[in-house]
């Protein structure tokens, strides 16, 4: 009995192998993150900015656009309208990495980026807007596009 009390060579093995399991893994995840990139694209990540959308006028209401574009410039289809998108709040964003889906002053649909028709001097911030001609019944989408990703910030139906 007295031989129990004093035998704890047992104990000292034990904590050892797991001690050298949980490194192995702790090692394996390591090198796997490395080997595989992962977190690579944590450099550049999406912002995060609240973007609202008001319809403020026709072609007929003497409205004009971020370009300067007014009512007179403005293809006769009735169904345009001006859409005011605004940065309400949230990170700055470069005006260069902002694509816009929507329909220009001459109603033809397609892609409004910055390097086109600049809207903005330095950052897309806090109480910014951008003025757009829409059509009725489309989605206008607001994306962010960084290097190699993109991300959708905001949407609203015209």
């Amino acid at each position: 009995m007295s031989s129990l009390r004093t035998d704890d060579g047992a104990a000292s093995p034990v904590v050892g192998i797991i001690l050298m399991v949980a490194i192995t893994v702790i090692l394996a995840a390591v090198i796997t993150t490395i080997v595989l990139g992962i977190g690579e694209d944590i450099d550049d990540p999406a912002p995060s900015a609240s973007i609202l959308f008001e319809k403020t006028g026709n072609p007929g209401d003497n409205a004009t656009d971020s370009w300067g574009d007014d009512s007179d410039n403005v293809s006769s289809n009735s169904d345009l309208k001006q859409l005011e998108i605004t940065h309400a709040g949230g990170d700055s964003i470069d005006p260069e990495q902002i694509r816009i889906t929507g329909t220009e002053s001459d109603g033809t649909v397609s892609n409004i980026t910055a390097q086109e028709h600049a809207w903005a001097d330095e950052l897309f911030s806090t109480s910014d807007t951008i003025v757009v001609w829409v059509a009725e019944d489309q989605l206008v989408e607001v994306i962010w596009e960084g290097e190699g990703s993109s991300q959708r910030l905001a949407g609203f139906e015209t």
